[in-house]
C-alpha cells in the first residue's frame, strides 16, 4: 500500500510538471493584463475571441501561441529605426484602463529618436494594431529610415499583395505557409501621406516594410500597421482591404490620431481641432462624452459674429465646434473648407432620434457635432479651402473666403513705404510666431518684414455665404492668403539675401560707382553676377562682373533699386545688403553687340557659318543666355531652333558644374 501511495504521488507530480510544461509553452506562464488598466511585466498575453493567444515581448514585437497549432509567427512587428533596434530600459508597460491597449513608453534610438509603442488586440476580430510613435528630441530635422518586419516560424510559400483601390500603392500583404496558415500584413491604408516600400522575396521567412519618415526637431510622427491571421487567403486580402482608418483609430486619443501619417487620419482635422462626422447618421457629442446619433433637424444656422450676420443653411455645414465655457461661441464647418465663428441665435440645437423622437439638446451642453458622411466620401476626404479663391484666417479660428479688394495696401517696411497691389501678394501674416512685425510674401516668392498700416480691412465674402460685405479688424486677422499655392522660386531669378534675413526675387539696376584702391570704376548693375560684403571689411564690397571680372571698394551710395519680379519697386539700404547673385547677368554694350551679330549668322545661307555660330555661341557660355533669350522671339524659325540648342547645352553645362562629384568632394 505504501508503493502503491508513493508510485502515485510520483505519478501525480510527474503528470503536473507535464502539464506545467505544456501550459507555459502554450502561453499560460506569461503574465496575464490586469483589469482596470495599470502596469502589466512583459512578455505578457491577451487572448481573442478566435482561439488566439497573442504574446507581447519586451521590445512589443509579437507572437501568436496557438493550443494545439503550430505558431505562425516567431517574431512579428519587429521595428528597427536606422538598421538598429530601439532599446526599453525595462520591461514594463501601462495598460489603458477602457480598451487594455499596452503602452510601451521611453524606448531609445539612436540620434535622439525616442519611441513608444501602442499594443492592441481587438479580441472580438482577432487582429493586433501597432502604432509606433517617434520622438526627434534633437533641435534639428531628421530623416530616418523605420523598418517593421515579421518573421515567420515556416518561412512564406505564397504571398500575395494588397493593393489601394484609390492611390494604387501597395499597402500591404497575405501570406501562406506550408502548413496553410495564412497572415495579412498591412502596413498603410488609403489617403497616407507615406507610403512604405513593402519587400519580400519568393522562399524567404518575411514580410518587410521600410519608411522614409522626416520629424522636425522637437515633433513627432507616427505610423501604424495591422497584424492578423485570416482563415483563408481571400479572407486575408478582404481584411486589408476593408480596414477602415475611422473604425481603426476610434479608440486613440485625437492627439494620437492626427500624428499617423501612413493612413487617412480616418477624421478630418480643422487645425488642431477634429471635425466630428457620423458614418451612417448625424452626432452630437456632449461634454460629458456621451454621443448621441439620428438627424439634426435644424433648417438653419445664423450666427452672429464680429464682421457681421452670417446665415449657412443645413446642407453647406459639415460640422460645428462649441468653444469656451462660460460663454461658449460656435464655430461652424461648410462643405467649401470655410469656418464661421459668433454666436447661434438660439440655445438648443433639435436632433430626431433613430426611434423618431425629437429632442432639443442644449447648445452649452453640446461638445461638437457632425452631419454624416456624404455618398463616396472616404476616410483622406479633405476639407481645405478652394486653391483658387483667397481666404482669410482670424485668431479665433475663422476661415472665409474673400473677393480681394482693388485698393492698394500700404506696408511700412525698412524699404520705406510700400504700395502693394492686391495681384502682387501672395499672402500675409499678421500674427508672426517668430517676429512682432507682419511678414509679406509676394506672388515671385519675396518674403519680408513689415507693417501694414491700415486698421481694419473690407472684402466681399466669395465662399457662398449670403451677407456681403464683411469688415475685419486687423489685430483679429491671423493671415491673408491671396494665393494658396504661389508657384515656385525660379532659379533663373536673381535674388537679394539680406541681412534681416529678408528675401528680395528681383535684379538690382541703375548705375554703380565703386571707390576701388586705385580709381572709381562706373558699374552697370546688369552686367552684375554676385555683389557681397566682404567677410569682416566693414562697408567693403566684392562685385563679380558678367566676364568673371572682380572688382573690390566701396559704392559712393547708400543704397542700391532693385526691380522684383512682381513688379515692385525696393530702394535697399547697402547696409542691410549681405548677397545679390544673378544666374543670368547681361553682357556689356560690346560683347551685346558681337552676341547679336553671331545670332544674325545663325540664319546664314552657308550652313557651315550656322554651324560656327551657334559653336562660338555655346564656347561664350551662360554669359550669353540673356541676350539669347531677349533676341528669341524676333528670330527666323531657323535661328530660333538653334537658339533654343544652344540654350539647352548651356544648361546642360550649368547642372553639370553644381553637380557634386563622386565621394562628396
Amino acid at each position: 500500500m505504501v508503493v502503491r501511495r508513493r508510485f502515485a504521488s510520483i505519478l501525480a507530480s510527474l503528470l503536473c510538471a507535464s502539464l506545467a510544461t505544456s501550459l507555459r509553452a502554450q502561453g499560460f506562464g506569461h503574465r496575464m493584463i490586469p483589469a482596470g488598466g495599470g502596469t502589466t511585466n512583459l512578455p505578457t498575453f491577451i487572448m481573442d475571441q478566435q482561439g488566439n493567444r497573442w504574446v507581447i515581448q519586451r521590445g512589443g514585437w509579437l507572437q501568436n501561441q496557438p493550443v494545439n497549432m503550430t505558431p505562425t509567427y516567431s517574431q512579428a512587428a519587429m521595428l528597427m529605426i536606422n538598421q538598429n533596434q530601439p532599446n526599453q530600459m525595462n520591461g514594463m508597460a501601462k495598460v489603458v484602463d477602457k480598451t487594455g491597449e499596452i503602452i510601451i513608453e521611453g524606448m531609445i534610438g539612436q540620434n535622439g529618436i525616442t519611441v513608444t509603442r501602442r499594443v492592441w488586440v481587438n479580441k472580438d476580430e482577432g487582429f493586433v494594431r501597432y502604432v509606433d510613435i517617434l520622438a526627434n528630441t534633437q533641435p534639428n530635422d531628421q530623416t530616418i529610415s523605420v523598418q517593421v518586419q515579421t518573421n515567420f516560424n515556416y518561412g512564406i510559400q505564397q504571398a500575395q499583395s494588397v493593393t489601394d483601390k484609390r492611390s494604387k500603392q501597395t499597402i500591404g500583404m497575405v501570406t501562406t505557409d506550408p502548413n496553410n496558415k495564412f497572415a495579412a500584413e498591412v502596413f498603410a491604408g488609403s489617403g497616407a501621406t507615406v507610403n512604405p516600400t513593402i519587400n519580400y522575396q519568393q522562399g524567404s521567412n518575411f514580410v518587410q516594410a521600410v519608411y522614409s519618415l522626416t520629424i522636425p526637431g522637437g515633433k513627432q510622427t507616427a505610423i501604424m500597421h495591422v497584424h492578423a491571421l485570416p482563415a483563408t487567403q481571400d479572407a486575408g486580402v478582404q481584411f486589408a482591404t476593408n480596414l477602415r482608418a475611422s473604425k481603426l483609430m476610434s479608440d486613440l486619443p485625437p492627439e494620437v490620431r492626427k500624428l499617423i501619417v501612413n493612413f487617412g487620419g480616418g477624421s478630418a482635422w480643422i487645425g488642431d481641432r477634429e471635425l466630428l462626422r457620423g458614418d451612417m447618421l448625424d452626432v452630437i457629442e456632449l461634454r460629458s462624452g456621451d454621443r448621441m446619433q439620428g438627424t439634426i433637424k435644424e433648417e438653419a444656422f445664423n450666427l452672429t459674429t464680429s464682421y457681421g450676420a452670417i446665415k449657412l443653411a443645413p446642407d453647406r455645414v459639415l460640422g460645428m465646434f462649441n468653444i469656451g465655457e462660460f460663454r461658449p461661441r460656435q464655430l461652424l464647418v461648410t462643405r467649401d473648407g470655410e469656418m464661421f465663428g459668433g454666436r447661434l441665435d438660439k440655445n438648443t440645437i433639435a436632433m430626431q432620434l433613430s426611434s423618431g423622437q425629437v429632442v432639443n439638446v442644449p447648445l452649452p451642453q453640446i461638445a461638437r457635432l457632425g452631419y454624416r458622411k456624404a455618398a463616396g466620401e472616404g476616410d483622406d476626404s479633405t476639407f481645405d479651402p478652394p486653391a483658387n479663391k483667397p481666404y482669410v484666417l482670424l485668431r479665433g479660428g475663422d476661415r472665409i473666403c474673400v473677393k480681394m479688394p482693388l485698393n492698394a495696401i500700404d506696408v511700412l517696411t525698412r524699404y520705406g513705404l510700400l504700395k502693394l497691389k492686391p495681384e502682387q501678394i501672395a499672402s500675409i501674416v499678421f500674427q508672426a510666431d517668430d517676429q512682432p512685425v507682419h511678414s509679406i510674401t509676394l506672388t515671385d516668392g519675396s518674403q519680408f518684414a513689415g507693417l501694414v498700416s491700415a486698421d481694419q480691412f473690407q472684402f466681399d465674402l466669395a465662399g457662398g455665404a449670403t451677407t456681403q460685405p464683411v469688415t475685419f479688424a486687423t489685430s483679429d486677422i491671423e493671415r491673408l492668403i491671396v494665393v494658396p499655392q504661389p508657384p515656385d522660386k525660379s532659379d533663373e531669378n536673381a535674388t537679394v539675401q539680406l541681412t534681416n534675413n529678408d528675401q528680395l526675387i528681383g535684379s538690382l539696376n541703375g548705375e554703380l560707382k565703386l571707390d576701388t584702391a586705385f580709381d572709381t570704376v562706373t558699374v552697370q548693375a546688369s552686367e552684375i553676377k554676385s555683389l557681397q560684403h566682404l567677410k569682416d571689411g566693414g562697408p567693403d564690397l566684392q562685385i563679380t562682373l558678367w566676364d568673371q571680372s572682380v572688382l573690390s571698394g566701396q559704392l559712393e551710395e547708400s543704397v542700391v533699386q532693385c526691380d522684383l519680379v512682381s513688379g515692385v519697386h525696393i530702394t535697399i539700404p547697402i547696409g542691410l545688403l549681405e548677397k545679390y547673385t544673378q544666374p543670368e547677368p547681361k553682357a556689356s554694350k560690346e560683347a551685346t553687340e558681337h552676341i547679336k551679330q553671331l545670332v544674325t549668322d545663325l540664319n546664314a545661307d552657308d550652313w557651315k557659318q550656322r554651324d560656327r555660330a551657334e559653336q562660338q555661341l555655346v564656347s561664350l557660355g551662360s554669359v550669353v543666355i540673356s541676350t539669347l533669350k531677349d533676341l528669341r522671339g524676333s528670330q527666323p524659325p531657323e535661328a530660333q531652333q538653334r537658339i533654343e540648342s544652344i540654350l539647352r547645352q548651356l544648361s546642360k553645362d550649368s547642372d553639370k558644374s553644381v553637380r557634386p562629384k563622386p565621394g562628396g568632394q
